[in-house]
């Protein structure tokens, strides 16, 4: 007889608040020209629907320049397969960080890829990740649910 495994997906679905900015360390940047290279695309990013389906990933489109250094966005994990992509115009600063802030302290979830403007992609982190910004561009963070076996062991099985 086969066995009925039960698996409550609500059980992932987290709520949380992203902080992200991105900051200047050296008002100097005469000696790297970023816009060199820098991503056109980054300009042309509209901020679209924010689909916070079961069935789909969550899209937040935001920009950060000079002038908006810093926003806040409260959203919600919808369970394991579903992560939440912050996709981000960066046009100025140095260095981007990101804090999240799940409502449960105990949430299983973290910052878990950082994809750059070259579509290279780096990963995966905790809660917080300051990250060098080398080129300006569309940058695109992406929390998910945290998979890797942590913590200690409540319980070990005698043999």
């Amino acid at each position: 007889m086969a066995k009925l495994i039960y698996c409550d997906l609500n059980a992932y679905t987290y709520y949380f608040n992203i902080v992200l900015c991105i900051s200047c360390f050296n008002n100097n940047t005469g000696n790297i020209n970023k816009n060199s290279n820098a991503d056109t695309s980054a300009k042309s990013v509209q901020p679209g629907p924010v689909n916070t389906s079961a069935a789909n990933d969550s899209v937040i489109y935001i920009d950060l320049n000079k002038n908006v250094t810093t926003k806040t966005v409260s959203e919600k994990l919808n369970g394991i397969n579903h992560p939440v992509k912050i996709i981000i115009s960066i046009t100025s600063g140095d260095s981007l960080i990101v804090s999240l802030h799940p409502a449960d302290p105990n949430a299983n979830i973290r910052i878990n890829q950082i994809i750059m403007p070259d579509e290279r992609a780096d990963g995966p982190f905790g809660k917080t990740l300051q990250y060098p910004i080398k080129k300006f561009g569309t940058y695109t963070v992406v929390i998910s649910n945290n998979l890797m076996v942590e913590g200690k062991i409540a319980k070990r099985n005698q043999r």
